[in-house]
């Protein structure tokens, strides 16, 4: 039996911006319960996301989003499987100052990894979205449970068939990750670009803690 892991992210994403005269968007509110509801919530400043099973082959797309914006996460999004580049969901605004926030509320986004993993990672002929998240720009992504990577995620899984599943990516500057719990089978941090990267107070497993590529 597959024993599969997570992590809850209480992770605080951050960037500095110049502050600047800014223009607030009009508040209202909209809910996602499906993939055709994306598009349409992204013109509010509060987005709820029910649970449901987002389309296989398919970005879960929240970039963009209108400054200030709060992402609530009320149920577990579930990811369809299919052999594509990825990523599963993206998340930012349109700047490094727009103050965007994404709370799991405990919720989990599950990329159904275990029928990706055959020991290979990214390394093998068979294409595998990743990474699992991308984060484009600053906000707070916090207490949301990353699970099932088919391969570079926020998290990966302890099975032995997960290879390649590193816990954090980081291409940017800016950046500070902490409370987090990384359980995986590959780097807990890879630092790909970037500068002024801080990893505090963050509990990881036995595997190795970072790689500077």
């Amino acid at each position: 039996m597959v024993h599969l892991q997570s992590f809850v992210l209480t992770t605080l994403f951050a960037a500095l911006g110049s502050a600047g005269r800014r223009h607030h968007a009009k508040r209202c509110t909209r809910t996602i319960s499906s993939a055709d509801d994306v598009d349409g919530a992204k013109k509010c400043t509060t987005i709820n996301i029910n649970a449901f099973t987002m389309t296989a082959g398919q970005t879960l797309d929240l970039t963009n989003l209108l400054e200030g914006t709060t992402v609530n996460l009320l149920g577990d999004v579930t990811f369809g499987v299919s052999n594509w580049a990825g990523p599963l969901i993206a998340f930012g605004g349109t700047s490094w100052s727009s103050n965007i926030t994404f709370n799991g509320n405990g919720h989990a986004l599950d990329g159904q990894g275990a029928k990706y993993w055959d020991g290979k990672g990214t390394n093998s002929s068979v294409t595998k979205p990743h990474p699992m998240v991308k984060v484009t720009n600053a906000g707070f992504f916090q207490n949301v449970v990353v699970k099932n990577s088919p391969a570079q995620a926020s998290d990966g899984d302890t099975n032995d068939l997960g290879h390649n599943t590193d816990g954090f990516d980081i291409s940017a500057s800016d950046v500070l990750i902490t409370g987090c719990t990384v359980q995986n089978q590959d780097d807990c941090l890879a630092v790909n670009s970037g500068s002024n990267i801080v990893f505090t107070n963050n509990l990881i497993s036995e595997q190795y803690l970072l790689s500077d590529r």
